[in-house]
C-alpha cells in the first residue's frame, strides 16, 4: 500500500475547499441548497493531522534500504532480473528517489520484461506513472495506450486502471476530448464486467473508485463543482475501503521474494 506524499494531500484538501467555495456561484435554480453549504474546517488541527499522516514510515524506509543493499543477481534469467530491478524501483520510490526509480523501471520494461502478462501490465503502468511525475505526459499516455493492447480478456479490469491514467494525464495537458474518450472506455468496460462472477471485492471497489475519480476530474474541468465534489467524495470513500482491505491481506513488494502486482489502486 502506498502512502500519499504531503503535496498531493495538501492539494486535495485545498481542492475540496475550492470546490465547496465555488459552489456558491451556482444559480439559485440548482436543486442543491447552496446557502447552507459550509466549507469543511481547515484549521491548525487539520493541517497537523495531514502532516502526521505524511510522516516517513521508518519501517518501510529501513526495508527499502535493505533492498537496495542486495547485490545484482549473478543470473541470466530475465525473470529474476525483472524482479530485482522492479523491487529496487519500489525501494527508490519509498525513499523518494524518483529519478532512480524511473531508471530501474526502464530496465524492467525495456531489458527484462516479465513473461507473466499481468506483471508486464503492472510494470508498464508504474513506468508510465514515473514518466508522468517527471513531466513526460505525452509519453506516459503513449505507454498506457500501448499497454491496453496487451490486456487479455480475463484481465480486462486493468483497462479501467489504464484509462484512468490516460484520462488524468490528458486532463493535465488540457486534452479534454481524450479524457472524455477514456471515461467512455471505462463505462464500456464496467458494463462488460457487470456480470462477472467470483470477482475479488477489492477489484470492484477499485473499478468504481477509478470511475468516480475520472468523473470528478472531468466535472471539475467543465466547471461543475458540486458534481465534481460529490464524485471525488465517493472516490475517497471507496478508496478508504480499499485501504482497509489491503491492511488485512495486502502484500508488500519490499517484503516479497517473488514478483507481486504493485498496489496501484490507492
Amino acid at each position: 500500500m502506498r502512502k500519499l506524499s504531503l503535496i498531493p494531500l495538501l492539494m486535495l484538501c485545498c481542492s475540496i475547499t475550492l470546490f465547496t467555495n465555488s459552489s456558491f456561484a451556482v444559480p439559485a435554480k440548482d436543486e442543491v441548497d447552496v446557502e447552507n453549504i459550509k466549507a469543511p474546517p481547515r484549521d491548525v488541527k487539520d493541517i497537523l493531522r495531514i502532516l502526521d499522516s505524511t510522516r516517513p514510515d521508518q519501517v518501510q524506509i529501513e526495508k527499502a534500504k535493505k533492498v537496495l543493499a542486495i547485490p545484482t543477481p549473478s543470473s541470466d534469467d530475465s525473470e529474476i532480473l525483472n524482479h530485482y530491478y522492479y523491487r529496487r524501483a519500489t525501494a527508490e520510490e519509498v525513499l523518494e528517489n524518483g529519478k532512480a526509480a524511473l531508471e530501474n523501471l526502464k530496465k524492467v520494461v525495456n531489458d527484462y520484461p516479465s513473461r507473466q502478462i499481468e506483471l508486464r501490465i503492472d510494470e508498464r503502468f508504474n513506468y508510465a506513472s514515473q514518466e508522468a511525475l517527471r513531466g513526460n505526459l505525452p509519453l506516459a499516455v503513449q505507454i498506457l495506450e500501448g499497454t491496453k493492447a496487451l490486456v487479455p480478456q480475463n484481465l480486462r479490469g486493468w483497462l479501467i486502471t489504464l484509462d484512468r491514467g490516460i484520462a488524468g494525464y490528458c486532463g493535465i495537458m488540457g486534452d479534454f476530448d481524450c479524457s472524455n474518450r477514456a471515461l467512455s472506455n471505462i463505462e464500456s468496460t464496467l458494463n462488460s464486467l457487470s456480470g462477472a462472477r467470483n470477482v475479488n471485492f477489492l477489484y470492484r471497489l477499485s473499478w468504481d473508485s477509478n470511475y468516480e475519480w475520472v468523473r470528478g476530474r472531468i466535472f471539475l474541468s467543465e466547471g461543475k463543482f458540486l458534481e465534481s465534489e460529490r464524485a471525488f467524495r465517493r472516490a475517497l470513500n471507496l478508496n478508504q475501503q480499499i485501504l482497509d482491505g489491503k491492511r488485512e491481506g495486502g502484500v508488500n513488494v519490499l517484503d516479497s521474494e517473488v514478483r507481486v502486482v504493485q498496489d496501484s489502486t490507492t
